[in-house]
């Protein structure tokens, strides 16, 4: 029965091997077969499991093809082995953006960055905002308690953009432009998640720009004064914006373009769009007497 099961274990290693192997030359389609059969194997470690979960992360398309094959793999584990996964599970739902099942593997309280990232992402969407405010205090924590010094940073680069996405995303939900803003300047300098650190700052001065147009327009309509013919408003993609009340409609119009598209397809980390950011009231300075 021992050689059985030396056996069993040789064969396992071997194919957990062959999919690593496959995976770092980039043959897509035998990666994807190798981590197909992986999940289908009535017995499955948490280190093998984790392999067939990124590797499909990586090279797989249309990922939502292999959430039931994921989900099978996942429920054959037993309990202790699903703890140990529950990363990959995260990972995995916030690729096909199923918030609600991705909250179902957020942590209380983790030491890995990329974790407290896609917790984040995952709350703000399902305006957890209780549970969101934990993880920015965990993140905060730990940028003011990790003094890495300067000629480490390249080695903790990965930490340290995304703790940094992580608190300026949660920010920017609340409404805090400038505190979000300070952040995401921080995080272009860090190469992890610069594309999302310059996408949440040109999408403040974005709304900012939307939030000023509609009290001009509201002003205008208070007052009764309106835009001369040829005074034009620029806004992303469009040409002028009509005086009121068209005006008003095409501002609407416009409100859509504060939902971000679909996010791209990477593995872990994903640089996918920011959760959407609320368009507060902006108040004009008080007159000077």
């Amino acid at each position: 029965m021992n050689s059985d099961r030396f056996s069993r274990q040789l064969n396992f290693d071997h194919e957990v091997s062959e999919l690593q192997g496959y995976l770092n030359l980039g043959m897509r389609p035998q990666t994807l077969a190798a981590a197909k059969r992986l999940l289908r194997r009535p017995e499955l470690s948490a280190h093998a499991f984790g392999e067939a979960v990124d590797a499909i992360l990586i090279q797989g398309d249309k990922l939502k093809r292999w959430q039931p094959w994921i989900e099978a793999a996942y429920d054959r584990l037993p309990t202790a082995v699903r703890q140990q996964v529950r990363f990959h599970m995260l990972s995995f739902y916030v690729a096909i953006e199923d918030w609600h099942a991705a909250e179902r593997h957020v942590p209380q309280s983790s030491d890995n960055s990329i974790e407290l990232l896609f917790s984040m992402w995952t709350l703000l969407e399902l305006r957890r905002d209780r549970a969101a405010r934990r993880i920015y205090r965990q993140c905060r924590h730990r940028w003011v308690t990790n003094r890495i010094p300067r000629d480490q940073m390249a080695d903790y680069e990965m930490d340290i953009s995304a703790d940094i996405e992580a608190i300026a995303s949660y920010c920017a939900q609340r409404g805090h432009w400038g505190e979000a803003a300070y952040w995401w300047w921080k995080g272009t300098t860090l190469r992890p998640f610069a594309p999302n650190a310059w996408e949440g700052l040109v999408k403040l001065r974005t709304l900012e720009a939307l939030s000023l147009t509609k009290q001009a327009l509201e002003s205008a309509e208070e007052k009764d004064w309106s835009f001369a013919d040829e005074t034009v408003l620029q806004l992303p993609r469009a040409a002028a914006l009509p005086r009121n009340p068209a005006g008003q409609r095409r501002f609407r119009h416009f409100e859509r373009h504060r939902r971000p598209p679909a996010g791209p397809r990477h593995p872990p980390p994903r640089h996918r769009q920011n959760p959407p950011i609320p368009l507060p009231t902006i108040t004009a300075p008080a007159s000077s007497r």
